[in-house]
């Protein structure tokens, strides 16, 4: 289809607009990204239309959408689509779609409420990302290596990095590397880390997440309303707090979690998730019901409270839904046995630091083989911790002082003396080791030098450029 989109806009000369769904993520932005240079490297003048500035995008004027051909990129729906006002301004007949969101149970997807043409949407559920549909559809000829490069950003972004792929993913993944993406670049640009202040923020809130039992599994639900959304924003930087539901995406025996944000007054951005490995409930008829729309295991939705919808109905019907599910569903963790293919594929996350350091074609390939020979993918990549384990971290990392987290160059250096290590020990049930693996916590987060000290002299430390450490108090 791309093709036919470059020949329009060359033969009738017309300009090529962009469209991805509202907050965008890593997928969006770098599917929309190679979709912008792949059509600029073919003479085709192309932008991308986002709302707020996001990296080196910034807000398109001046937009002629009757005048354009518009192409929307993984979004499912007109209402999640970002500027989707001014897509009905066009000719639906120059309107085309790249998406892999798969159609809820109820609701209609973008191609059916604009009534496109058949031929003008690419649409792949099974597909991971966006940036896969992209790359399945653009001439391999035509990939240069910095196009490849977003794509496989893209890929690794919608995927968690790769802890939820399937074997086309992989196969895709290994395509991309041929085409000289830059793993490296691309690892790196998801592990950039948020800082300090922003982590300290957001643990605060988290810390306070409503866990409840769903019979042999458990949920987890964290309601954002205005109030504290604009002191996340305002005070620690945190933007669209319901995003963050990806932190709680390890926690063992966790089936179900959702996080819903007053981003606006009367405006509910809520996220939802489950877990492959536990329950494996299907969230997105959930969204379905709602009008958002998604993945299986990973859905949203948008409403308001115009719609008679608060914080309270939303929480109260999500927890009434996925008790019903949970009546019907085995929530128990998949129980297989440990066998020589899944320890091969053990050892090659343990070399690669799961697949974040030194992953070669290689390796990926014989992960291709360990997946289509049966081997539980994500039962090995995720590295689950328990509830006690992560909310420990949030709590730390919840007591580092302003005067600390204030200074974005700031190195921190974390003594645990035997009366504060009793009264975690006590609390989350977490052993030396537990409070020693802090530091994994930190590799996501802006700080030059970490170092974790315990009473009886272990200790560890992560260092990206060392200056002399500042001492951080805690206050139980």
């Amino acid at each position: 289809m791309i093709e036919k989109i470059i020949d329009r806009a060359l033969n009738e000369q017309r300009k090529v607009y962009i469209f991805s769904h509202l907050h965008a993520d890593g997928d969006a932005l770098n599917s929309a990204s190679a979709l912008k240079k792949y059509l600029e490297a073919n003479g085709v003048d192309a932008y991308y239309i986002i709302s707020k500035v996001v990296g080196p995008f910034k807000p398109a004027r001046n937009i002629f959408v009757k005048e354009g051909l518009c192409v929307v990129v993984d979004t499912s729906t007109l209402a999640n689509c970002d500027n989707g006002e001014k897509i009905l301004r066009a000719n639906k007949n120059n309107i085309f779609v790249f998406d892999h969101h798969d159609k809820p149970y109820s609701g209609s997807l973008i191609e059916e409420e604009l009534d496109l043409p058949k031929e003008n949407v690419v649409r792949v559920p099974h597909a991971t990302s966006a940036s896969e549909v992209l790359l399945n559809d653009f001439n391999e000829k035509k990939i240069s290596p910095k196009i490849a490069t977003y794509l496989l950003k893209g890929l690794i972004s919608d995927t968690e990095n790769l802890k939820y792929i399937n074997s086309e993913s992989i196969l895709n993944t290994l395509k991309l590397l041929s085409l000289n993406a830059n793993l490296e670049i691309a690892v790196n640009a998801l592990r950039e880390g948020g800082s300090l202040k922003f982590e300290v923020g957001i643990s605060k809130e988290l810390l306070s997440a409503e866990k409840i039992d769903f019979g042999g599994a458990f949920g987890i639900f964290k309601m954002f309303d205005n109030e504290k959304v604009n002191i996340l924003n305002n005070e620690f930087g945190v933007f669209n707090p319901q995003r963050q539901v990806k932190k709680l995406a390890d926690m063992e025996n966790c089936a179900f979690w959702a996080f819903a944000a007053e981003n606006e007054p009367g405006k509910f951005d809520v996220e939802l998730r489950s877990n492959p490995s536990c329950g494996n409930f299907n969230v997105l008829d959930i969204a379905g019901e709602f009008g958002g729309g998604g993945h299986y295991n990973a859905s949203g939705f948008t409403v308001s409270a115009e719609d008679g919808f608060s914080l309270e109905k939303i929480r109260e019907t999500l927890i009434e839904k996925v008790s019903e599910i949970a009546k019907k569903t085995d929530k128990a963790l998949y129980e297989q046995n440990s066998s020589e293919l899944e320890e091969k594929l053990q050892k090659i996350m343990e070399k690669t630091d799961y697949l974040t350091h030194g992953t070669t074609p290689k390796d990926f390939a014989e992960i291709y083989n360990l997946v289509k020979a049966g081997v539980h993918y994500h039962k090995i990549r995720v590295k689950p911790k328990t509830y006690d384990q992560i909310m420990f971290a949030f709590e730390v990392l919840s007591k580092i002082p302003e005067s600390v987290y204030s200074n974005q160059f700031t190195n921190l250096k974390l003594n645990f003396d035997e009366e504060m290590l009793k009264y975690y020990q006590d609390k989350y049930n977490i052993t030396e080791d537990d409070v020693l693996g802090l530091i994994d916590n930190f590799k996501k987060i802006a700080v030059p030098y970490v170092e974790i000290n315990l009473p009886n002299g272990k200790t560890t430390n992560r260092t990206l450029k060392i200056n002399p450490p500042r001492e951080a108090d805690f206050y139980r």
